[in-house]
């Protein structure tokens, strides 16, 4: 069983489940785990708003020091999301609704991208 070296790179404790089992690094330590359980922290600690919309790649709240993952202090955000916005145009931002929803379809008088219809919709054959 390989384990690798898990930093949590935030000032809070970063829990990450694996089999069931709630996995606890404190504050601004580090832990080895077993492999599986080390992706499966990492996947589940991901620091909201860095997601790149194009290229899928993100910031995370640990490293995996034997991966060569950034180990540097980082804290969480307050976005809602994983991915970053930020990029896209005013039209496919995301709003909160005025029942507290977050959608693209309250956007007024601004098209939006379709949450449904469209060339792909209409594109899947039966076999």
């Amino acid at each position: 069983m390989e384990l690798l070296t898990v930093v949590n790179r935030s000032s809070k404790d970063i829990t990450g489940v694996w089999d069931g089992k709630p996995n606890v690094i404190k504050a601004n330590s580090k832990g080895a785990f077993p492999a599986t359980v080390a992706e499966a922290m990492k996947r589940q600690n991901v620091v909201m708003g860095s997601e790149d919309p194009y290229t899928g790649e993100m910031e995370y709240l640990v490293g995996i020091v034997e991966q060569g993952d950034d180990v540097s202090p980082i804290e969480q955000t307050q976005s809602v999301t994983r991915m970053n916005r930020k990029q896209f145009s005013a039209t496919e931002q995301v709003v909160q609704s005025r029942g507290g929803l977050y959608t693209q379809a309250d956007r007024k008088n601004e098209p939006g991208v379709p949450l449904t219809g469209g060339p792909a919709a209409t594109e899947f054959r039966s076999r």
